[in-house]
């Protein structure tokens, strides 16, 4: 492969960034190019850095036509956050304050918390927490237990068909 260098001092910052390059394919990226410098094919670079034709190609030709600058990584925006940023501190001092009698729990959980409606002028509000047991009585409790051991039953049963 063909490649002709933008500046004499590409090989050295191509060495310096590949020894200190922690994510491995950023460091192929500049390992291609820096193979490619030295006049490798394409197809026998691919093989050295394990990656595809087409990376290799796409690197290379990012470098002929822009140099170095082209190779450095952009910083990527990543998802906006749900909660306008005006709410931040609210929500911090809800938290802060910890649960309300009304609440009926103990702590406040990242699953309490719930962003109700699509526009900006909404509050942030708490989902209805996680109703008790309600199985407070012996008496209550029968109708739970009943189907809790009768699938018990039913598995047992199972066991014993398929394994004697």
């Amino acid at each position: 492969m063909l490649l002709s260098l933008h500046d004499p001092s590409d090989l050295l910052w191509l060495d310096e960034r590949i020894v200190r390059e922690p994510k491995a394919k950023q460091r192929d990226r500049y390992r291609v190019v820096r193979l490619a410098l030295e006049g490798q094919e394409t197809l026998a670079i691919a093989g050295v850095v394990a990656r595809s034709r087409k990376f290799v190609q796409a690197w290379v030709y990012r470098y002929r036509d822009y140099g170095r600058e082209s190779l450095v990584p952009i910083r990527q925006p990543g998802r906006k956050p749900k909660l306008p940023p005006d709410q931040h501190e609210r929500l911090k001092q809800r938290l802060d304050a910890g649960p309300r009698p009304e609440d009926k729990v103990c702590t406040l959980r990242g699953r309490d918390i719930r962003r109700i409606g699509s526009t900006p002028t909404t509050t942030t509000c708490y989902m209805p927490p996680t109703p008790p047991w309600p199985a407070s009585t012996p008496t209550e409790s029968k109708p739970f237990a009943r189907v809790i051991t009768s699938r018990l039953r039913i598995n047992q049963d199972a066991y014993y068909i398929f394994y004697g």
